[in-house]
């Protein structure tokens, strides 16, 4: 009898299990809305296998800037500065032609606008996530995450926003149209260009070890109490940026280890209402690397042109997360609707060579200042697991909304889902 019980528990235990119920390490970042796909506390059940994977899709040609206005995809630090695009740019030579350019444009006074253009383009992506969870003893479980994607830069445009009339200098200034005409050449000169880029790589792997608690009928109403804890490594698996494409976008955190700390905390009410929490932060390591860097103080926008080695100190990475999730409503049928928040703290800059690059000058950049993101997340999955299986399977789809932000690309994400667990000890 005990055995048959025994049984009997963990069978139910096990359709408790969601679609997916670890947030994945890579997974806020500001050119999509932050994925959610439940994040309910893993179960503590000895020897339970999770294999979950995600595929979804998301395009834009918008952004939120730092007001939460939307503006065109590239241009949501500000419009890009070529007014003043090769001041302090070192081993200029006035005798070339390009560099000469540079050097007229310079010289002409301020006017409002002038030397200033918005960047525009179009952005998808396809993101896929692997995700592997052996439980171990004792509550204890391990789990390993793989992040593929597939990303896509293409019709990169900019609208001249310098003023127009009789004003000086304005668009029809010759030094500014003789800029714009040879601005393929000077970028070429400086080792950069506004090619399409389309990559497919991995993203940055993660292996952790988390606990997990399962406290079974509390009360009468409250069905039970889950928690979970996980740390662990964040291995730089993925594409660093590519300093000759201004535009480019890494695949992962762009080459910097990290440790990520997760906790998620559910409560089940009534045998159907699961309510749920979920906060995390990764803490990134320091590392030097050769970036593009600001010269001047009224440079602004993706387009540098002069580069160096800096010690990187990555800004911290927040997300907090709560849900509602109506489980089993309808046979195998569950439904969530959750809100998620991710911030990433500003970054800072130690450029190597202080007699090209002041350090404050460097960090005055809009691009290192992090983001903030507010998505609602939508998701329904359904549970094959007869009554006495041991192994059950899930499929399920994901709608990512994305309501507001701050520097951030505006794409939503749809996907799907599918999930099998197997309870090796019945």
């Amino acid at each position: 009898m005990a055995h048959v019980q025994k049984k009997i528990i963990i069978t139910l235990l096990l359709f408790l299990l969601p679609i997916t119920n670890n947030a994945y390490v890579d997974g806020p970042h500001y050119w999509r809305a932050t994925p959610f796909f439940g994040n309910q506390p893993y179960i503590e059940l000895p020897g339970l296998t999770t294999i979950n994977s995600s595929v979804g899709y998301g395009s834009t040609a918008k952004s939120r800037n730092k007001n939460n206005s939307t503006t065109p995809l590239f241009n949501l630090y500000g419009n890009q500065n070529f007014h003043y695009l090769g001041n302090g740019v070192p081993n200029k030579n006035p005798n070339d032609p390009l560099d000469g350019l540079l050097i007229n444009l310079a010289q002409l006074p301020s006017n409002g606008t002038f030397g200033e253009v918005a960047f525009d383009g179009d952005f998808s992506l396809i993101e896929s996530y692997i995700q592997y969870t052996q439980n171990i003893m004792g509550g204890f479980f391990m789990d390993f995450q793989l992040p593929i994607r597939q990303m896509n830069i293409s019709n990169i445009t900019y609208e001249d926003l310098s003023p127009t009339g009789a004003t000086f200098p304005s668009k029809s200034t010759p030094e500014w149209q003789s800029f714009l005409e040879n601005l393929d050449a000077i970028l070429v000169r400086y080792k950069q260009s506004l090619k399409n880029n389309t990559q497919t790589n991995v993203g940055d792997t993660s292996i952790l070890v988390g606990w997990a608690c399962n406290q079974e009928e509390t009360t009468d109403a409250l069905d039970f109490i889950d928690a979970t804890f996980k740390s662990g490594i964040l291995f730089p698996t993925g594409r660093q940026l590519n300093p000759e494409l201004p535009f480019d976008i890494a695949s992962g955190y762009n080459g910097h280890w990290g440790v990520p700390l997760q906790l998620d905390v559910a409560f089940g009410f009534y045998e159907w209402l699961n309510i749920g929490f979920h906060t995390d932060a990764l803490f990134f390591f320091n590392r030097t690397q050769t970036i593009r860097m600001k010269t001047d103080i009224s440079q602004n926008g993706f387009i540098k042109l002069s580069q160096g080695n800096a010690n990187v100190s990555r800004g911290i990475l927040w997300t907090t997360a709560a849900f509602m999730k109506a489980d089993h409503a309808i046979r195998g049928l569950s439904a969530v609707i959750a809100y998620s928040f991710a911030q990433q703290n500003k970054s800072f800059l130690t450029p190597c060579n202080n007699t090209i690059f002041n350090t404050e000058i460097v960090n005055t950049d809009n691009l290192l200042d992090g983001f903030k993101m507010h998505v609602i997340h939508f998701s329904a999955d359904y549970d094959f697991t007869d009554y006495d299986q041991s192994c059950g399977a899930q499929i399920g789809f994901y709608y990512d909304l994305q309501v507001g932000g701050r520097y951030v690309f505006k794409n939503n994400m749809v996907g799907g889902t599918f999930g099998i667990n197997v309870a090796w000890q019945m």
